[in-house]
Order: structure tokens, then sequence, then C-alpha cells
């Protein structure tokens, strides 16, 4: 076959049991692209129309998702009896391929595929399209490093008369709870199928068809390559996206992204030196706006109060796992109230209820402790309690986080400190700012800063 319609044939690239798939050219516009072809002997047996609902199928559901996370679908035909579908041409390995030359990947290459493969299915859901099909021979790493999903060829169309074609429904030991019931699919059983992949990624080893229970991910996880300090982390997170009822798993597409972008942002947060050491954190602590009054106060300061501070990272991490110490580090060195910390905090629980119940348990532990709550509000009221004030020039606590916020999009976390150290040597906000500046080293960076206070 050297012809198919416009399409020039230039070499064979992949053979399976129902057709061929080849490299051509479109002679019209000089494109290369891919061409995928029923096999001719098909035609007039039992199977044919199937066939060729599934390829009119996967059409009508690709033509839906123009994503960059989605291999596109350019056109449907019939040639001599035989359909095919043109499809951009792409370089890569299906991730099947990859664990079986290669086995698992690391933490960070998983999750980064999984997200690419969410952004695709956010796209495809929220056009109506469920896949039906998630499994790692249907997802494509390209030499580039990009993912892009494949084969939509049993996709459910929110339209469409063809919720099932044929008897293939998808891959069983991928499928959720409810669709080897043969029970009728939405996207959360696309998003099973996903977790079932990412914990395939992170262990090696390939699920098994049915109920997936706490302990079968536990051990998995043992033998993967999650560390042990996130392993709580992820027991969490497959425990909610493998639940057997599709009411409690993620909603949507979108919520499990959110939750692996949280991990990501974070570790790369620790990597980025956002852990300090306890001295560094301790001087961070004591330049926080939470324990500033209405004047900037240089001198010795009480931290605040250490077991309030485990009770916020033990409770949040009931919701978040362990990257609840990082965020409460953070939350103390942009929080002015007790009430704004807690706020700030439980934006990093992406479930309404669950956030709900975090505020609700956290003020009744600090309304009930001597700890931070009290600590401030005692030093405000009892004068031998209060810090020491400096001859340092007045500014509000608001004011000096906007400025340390905008400090720190240059130089990091190392903001406060710096702030700290320079406040005690100025006389007013201009020269702060001025002396601040300096600390820049790139000077249209240092233009920027500057800029932003006129």
């Amino acid at each position: 076959m050297n012809k198919i319609g416009k399409y020039q044939i230039l070499e064979t690239i992949g053979k399976g049991a129902m057709g061929e798939v080849f490299k051509a050219r479109d002679e019209v516009i000089d494109r290369i692209v891919a061409i995928k072809v029923i096999h001719p002997h098909f035609v007039g047996e039992d199977i044919w129309e199937d066939l060729q609902a599934r390829f009119q199928q996967e059409a009508k559901a690709a033509a839906r998702c123009l994503h960059p996370n989605i291999v596109a679908v350019f056109d449907f035909g019939q040639l001599e009896e035989t359909s095919y579908l043109v499809m951009e041409y792409i370089k890569g390995d299906d991730l099947k391929d990859i664990l079986d030359e290669n086995g698992r990947f690391s933490l960070d290459q998983a999750i980064g595929i999984i997200c690419e493969v969410l952004n695709g299915l956010t796209f495809a859901h929220d056009n109506g399209v469920v896949h039906r099909d998630i499994k790692p021979a249907n997802i494509i790493k390209l030499n580039n490093g990009q993912i892009k999903i494949a084969d939509f060829g049993i996709a459910r169309l929110d339209s469409s008369e063809l919720t099932n074609v044929g008897d293939m429904v998808g891959t069983p030991i991928y499928m959720s709870p409810e669709a080897l019931r043969g029970d009728t699919v939405d996207a959360r059983s696309d998003l099973y199928a996903v977790a079932l992949v990412l914990l395939e990624l992170i262990t090696g080893s390939k699920p098994t068809a049915g109920f997936v229970d706490i302990e079968s991910i536990t051990e998995q996880l043992g033998g993967s390559s999650v560390d042990e300090q996130h392993h709580q982390y992820f027991i969490d997170v497959f425990t909610k996206a493998l639940h057997r009822k599709p009411a409690f798993r993620f909603q949507s597409a979108t919520a499990f992204l959110k939750k692996l972008k949280e991990f990501l942002v974070e570790t790369q947060a620790l990597k980025n030196n956002v852990d300090h050491s306890e001295d560094e954190y301790r001087t961070m602590i004591q330049s926080s706006p939470l324990l500033k009054s209405r004047e900037v106060m240089i001198g010795e300061q009480s931290l605040p109060d250490k077991n309030l501070l485990d009770k916020l990272e033990h409770s949040l991490a009931s919701y978040i796992g362990p990257l609840s110490s990082v965020l409460v580090r953070r939350a103390t060195l942009t929080s002015i109230s007790t009430k704004q910390m807690i706020n700030e905090l439980s934006q990093h629980i992406s479930d309404d209820n669950e956030r709900s119940e975090f505020i609700r348990e956290i003020s009744i532990e600090i309304g009930t402790s001597s700890g931070l709550g009290s600590h401030l509000n005692e030093s405000s009221s009892n004068p031998s309690m209060a810090p020491k004030k400096s001859l340092v020039f007045a500014i509000e606590p608001e004011r000096l986080m906007f400025i340390t916020e905008k400090l720190t999009i240059y130089l990091g976390p190392m903001a406060p400190i710096i702030i700290k150290k320079t406040i005690k040597k100025v006389d007013s906000e201009e020269s702060l700012i001025e002396e601040l500046s300096e600390k820049i080293a790139q000077s249209e960076e240092k233009t920027l800063f500057l800029n932003s206070f006129k």
C-alpha cells in the first residue's frame, strides 16, 4: 500500500491484531501524520461493524479534545471498504514499554507524568468525554518529555448513543469497581484508573483487578519510590482515589491534580532550603508579624508556644500529610493574627468539609490552651510581659508584611531575616526600602522592586 487518499505512506511504524499504523505525509498541506488502518480481512466478519464504530467513536471523542496532553485526530475515512484514522505523528514510547524496560519511575517523575495526564483528562471531561481505558499502554511519553493520552476508541460521549462499543469497555486490571460490574461510568472511573497507573509507576507492580483496600496499598508502597516520611501522605491519597464508591473519591481531575501539585510545590520548597536550621527558624519566627504590636519591636521576644505549633502541625497533617510542618513554619512568617494563621493553613485542604472541620478542631484547641493565642493576649494586656521596644521608627505590621512579600520575590525565604537586620540600621520606610534594594544583585530586579513602592 503506497497511498491512502491524499496521504502518501512512508513506512510502517506498528502492527497489531486489528490493524496497522503507518507514518505518512499529507500531500496537500505537507504534514507528517500517523494513520491507523483496520486490517481489510475483517470486512464481512461479525467484529467488522464494532471495529468501524470504535474508529468513528475515537475520531468523535478526539475531535472534542484538542489539547497538548491528548493525541490529536485529524481525519477519519474509508477506502476500499477499510476504515482509517489520521492522527498527529509523535515520537516516543508508551509507559507500558518504559515500565517493562526500566521498572518503576522516581516519585517526582511519576507525579509529573500523572499531572499531565490529569491536565488532559480535565479538558476531556469538561468537554463531555470519558476515556474509559486509561492504562500505561495508552499514555505516551514523547522524546521531549511531554505526555499525551492516546486511544479514545471506547470513550463515552455525553451526547452519543454509543455508550458501549462492542463488548469491550476497558482493560480489566485498570477498571473501576463500577466498570467491572457493567454499571454506567463517569469521569471518576477515569480517575480511579489514573490512581492505579500512578501506583504502578512508583512501585513497578501491576495492579490486581477488583477491590483495592488500604492493606494492599500499604503493602505496595513498601516497595515503592516513596520515601518513608511520605508513606502516610500517599496512603491517604490512594485510599481516597481508589475508594470502591465513586462518591468518596476525588470528584474531578482538577481536585486530584491540585492534591498532587501541592506535594510537588512543597517538596520543591524543601529542596530550595525552605526548611531552615533551628537558629534560622528562630530568627525568622522572631521577625514574624504574628508577634508584632502596632510598632516594630526589636529585642528579646518569646517564640510562639511550641506546644501550639505542634498541635497545628499534627492537626493539619491528618488532612494533608507530612507537608504540614513546612506550611506551619511558613504561616508564622506571614500571619499577623492567630485567626489569619489558621485560615491560611486551612487553604491547603482541598475538601470544603475537611477544611471546616480543621478550623473547628484547632479553634477549640487554641481556645482552651495557654499557647499562642493566650500568649499574645497576655503580652498585649500585661506591660510586664510585653517585648522591649528599641528606638526604631514606627511602621504598621501590614506595611511591613507588604515589604516582606515584595522582597521575597527576589530573595526567597531569607527576606524576613534580611529585613530584621536592616530595619535596625534605618530611620524611615524610604531608607529601609533603599537599603533592601541593595541586597538584590540583578539591576533589572532591583528596579522592579523599587518601582513596586511608587
